[in-house]
């Protein structure tokens, strides 16, 4: 947990063996960023800082807008002419995983009062996405397509959809692994090589070689939010 890698980040600084940190899966009130900030230890995280102020001009950040994203898969679906496009996510508060429903819940056409119903959340993984789908696909007035925050739950809507004999029923997920790719599961990418040139642009400047001190207020914008993009395949 993040309390546990605050220690080997503290071991690995008192005894002076790195420079800097890049960080990954920041969250709500992240104490590796506390203390890194607070002591002045250069780092850049992937991953926003999550319940402080996203402009901190002392926390150099890059993250992929997983809002849009969804917002972009929602409307693609609705266009082929799915009415009914329901989603399945993380239990919050997730910062990266209410991104990724509200990217949803401002493209629906569903009326606003019954989003609540085609909306389920769940901890990750393919057995947990085929349970929530289960419990979507039994409803009276049942999704016509599926989006979820991740393959694995997405992987497990396929699965349940297939079992209950809608192969046609379109289903996207996100982070476009390897397994959506082999299984024709459609999925939003992230532009991972994008990510890691913005953090290294951001951690060590146009000189490509020298660790750069954390920002203060003095300095322009650090953080970079990048665009993912839909990949279609045979699931939707």
């Amino acid at each position: 947990d993040a309390e546990d890698e605050l220690r080997h980040v503290r071991r690995l600084r008192d005894g002076s063996d790195v420079d800097a940190f890049v960080l990954i899966a920041t969250d709500h009130g992240d104490p590796r960023i506390e203390w890194l900030t607070d002591n002045g230890v250069p780092f850049v995280s992937f991953g926003r800082p999550w319940g402080a102020e996203l402009d901190e001009p002392r926390h150099r950040w890059v993250d992929v807008d997983g809002r849009a994203g969804v917002r972009e898969a929602t409307e693609a679906l609705q266009r082929q002419g799915a009415r009914r496009v329901a989603f399945i996510g993380w239990p919050s508060p997730s910062g990266t995983g209410d991104e990724r429903r509200a990217g949803w819940d401002e493209a629906s056409i569903i009326p606003a009062g019954d989003r609540s119903r085609y909306s389920r959340a769940t901890e990750d993984g393919v057995a947990e996405g085929t349970t929530a789908a289960e419990a979507l696909l039994t409803m009276p007035d049942a999704p016509d397509a599926i989006i979820c925050a991740s393959d694995s739950l997405a992987l497990g809507a396929l699965m349940a959809a297939r079992a209950a004999g809608l192969r046609d029923l379109p289903v996207v997920g996100f982070d476009n692994t390897p397994v959506a790719a082999a299984v024709g599961l459609s999925s939003i990418d992230q532009p991972l090589d994008e990510v890691v040139e913005a953090a290294l642009t951001l951690l060590f400047g146009d000189s490509g070689s020298d660790v750069l001190p954390n920002p203060d207020s003095d300095e322009e914008p650090t953080h970079r939010l990048l665009v993912p993009r839909l990949v279609e395949r045979r699931s939707s």
